[in-house]
């Protein structure tokens, strides 16, 4: 946010904001750093705690691209891959596109293995199916398994999936 205490800037540095934010939020911090002759570059990322601890996060980039080709050697010696979608609004969009997806896998398992459940079917069964499918995925092979050892601890904050579903309800985007 614009709160960071600019006076231990010295022009031309560069932030970098990995935190998921509206993209229309973005613009007046861009102008606000800018101002200060101060470089903003968003960079949310896509992963969790294991993926951050084992270098396996990736960065959804927006900013201009001089700033963003300085940022990337840093970026990589925290991730596995930083991907440069355009503008500062562009790096947030694709994670917000990345988490409808998200949200609707994580939804989906859950209502077929509900729907399995209550008709007393072999769910590891159906996880093996769905494993050598076309819909098979790290993240359905994930989930089933720990389902199947009954293991309901949060991996990733609900709070954070619902703060970016909101978020592409305001931005209205993929809405003429």
């Amino acid at each position: 946010s614009s709160d960071v205490c600019s006076s231990d800037l010295t022009p031309h540095f560069t932030l970098i904001d990995v935190g998921t934010h509206r993209p229309a939020a973005l613009l007046p911090l861009v102008q606000h750093w800018a101002a200060r002759e101060l470089t903003y570059i968003e960079a949310p990322v896509t992963g969790n705690v294991h993926d951050a601890l084992h270098g396996r996060l990736n960065f959804l980039v927006g900013g201009q691209a001089v700033a963003v080709d300085t940022a990337r050697p840093f970026l990589e010696s925290l991730g596995r891959r930083v991907y440069h979608f355009g503008p500062v609004g562009s790096g947030n969009t694709a994670k917000l596109a990345f988490s409808l997806i998200l949200g609707s896998m994580a939804w989906s398992l859950a209502q077929a293995t509900a729907l399995l459940e209550a008709e007393r079917l072999d769910v590891a069964a159906f996880h093996d199916v769905l494993a050598l499918s076309g819909l098979a995925s790290p993240m359905f092979q994930r989930l089933g398994q720990r389902h199947l050892r009954q293991d309901f601890e949060p991996g990733f904050a609900l709070a954070h999936l619902q703060r970016d579903l909101e978020g592409v309800r305001a931005e209205k985007i993929g809405r003429a």
